[in-house]
């Protein structure tokens, strides 16, 4: 493996802010409308992202970054609700960009997240996928208790947010990391810093040059 787990329990970026703020914040806002299966449901959601995940491990040398981000992006863009998450993360600076400044925000928000996941599940040491049940969240939501089970039987604790769309999918809309740390939390502090101190486009900038270093990193450790 190319990276201890240790290192790789920070996959989510450094997620320091409360759980309860995705949910407050879902709770604040109008339902989300997406095309996609009404007949899937919370834990078979969860299921495929840890499918895919499994396999860019296993093959993870083979794949490379590219072959992962490549494998990841098609299903995580039908598991997450990246323009949901990228409209709460931008908080209310959303409402005062143009029709392209969202469209391209939401663009380089999944570029961000797929890079993510492909730069940090970069290898595979016996690690498994355990779903231990579901409990609920404000507003109909569905908080999905998911569990990576290391090779030495460690157990970290990697919940998903889910919120029904419109057409009846359940959708992702934040992780919580050992449980309770929202990475929607974090995204929406960065995203804020960034956009009161130097606009929209330094935000795409940022973005970016994150996505620059998680390909850097995942070249060198491969």
């Amino acid at each position: 493996m190319a990276r201890s787990f240790a290192n790789r329990r920070r996959l989510f970026g450094g997620l320091l802010a409360a759980a309860g703020f995705a949910a407050l914040m879902i709770m604040a806002s109008p339902p989300i409308a997406a095309s996609a299966k009404a007949d899937s449901s919370p834990v078979e959601t969860v299921q495929a992202v840890n499918e895919a995940l499994l396999h860019v491990m296993q093959n993870a040398e083979k794949l490379g970054f590219q072959g992962r981000q490549d494998f990841l992006a098609p299903v995580l863009t039908e598991t997450f609700e990246f323009s949901a998450m990228a409209r709460l993360a931008a908080g209310r600076y959303w409402q005062r960009f143009s029709d392209e400044e969202k469209r391209e925000l939401v663009a380089r928000f999944t570029d961000l997240s797929v890079s993510t996941f492909a730069a940090r599940f970069d290898g595979y040491s016996g690690e498994s996928w355990q779903i231990e049940g579901t409990s609920e969240a404000p507003r109909g939501g569905t908080i999905v208790q998911n569990r990576l089970i290391t090779g030495k039987g460690n157990v970290i604790a990697i919940n998903y947010l889910m919120h029904r769309t419109e057409a009846g999918e359940w959708r992702i809309i934040d992780v919580y990391l050992d449980g309770n740390i929202s990475e929607l939390a974090l995204r929406r502090s960065e995203f804020n810093s960034v956009l009161r101190n130097g606009g929209v486009r330094l935000l795409f900038d940022q973005i970016a040059q994150q996505v620059d270093r998680l390909s850097g990193q995942a070249i060198q450790t491969n």
